[in-house]
């Protein structure tokens, strides 16, 4: 189990940050008014809020002492590898404006960089754990 105060740490690391950057880049894209600043700041917050309860119960029960195997890290690796391809073919089908293409090679890339982390892990990991009469 972990503490109160590292379980409030992570829930705000895992509620703050990616709702901000999502929203961001969402309001940079439709392009944001500076006199709408407070509404978009209701979605912003109402987000962070109505997931907190969510994300906090499930940090506060899970069990941190049993590290990944090399199977778990095998297994992230082959799930991100597929994000990898499919977003690879989606940036392959839809190259884009001229001079912007690279836009579309960001998530292929980066799910290719965290399939390659997992697969590193894997290498230093230690082997599966066997629980002998295991059912």
């Amino acid at each position: 189990m972990m503490t109160k105060q590292k379980t409030f740490w992570h829930a705000l690391a895992t509620l703050v940050i990616p709702p901000i950057l999502i929203w961001g880049t969402l309001l940079y894209v439709i392009g944001m008014r500076a006199n709408d600043w407070i509404f978009y700041a209701g979605f912003i917050l109402g987000t962070i809020v109505f997931l907190t309860p969510l994300v906090y119960c499930n940090y506060k029960n899970r069990t941190s002492s049993q590290k990944p195997t090399r199977d778990d890290y095998l297994q992230r690796a082959l799930v991100t590898s597929c994000f990898a391809v499919a977003y690879s073919i989606l940036a392959f089908l839809h190259p884009g404006y001229p001079g912007k293409a690279y836009r579309n090679w960001i998530m292929p890339i980066a799910w290719f960089v965290i399939a390659a982390i997992h697969l590193w892990r894997a290498s230093k990991a230690e082997k599966t754990r066997y629980i002998p009469n295991e059912r």
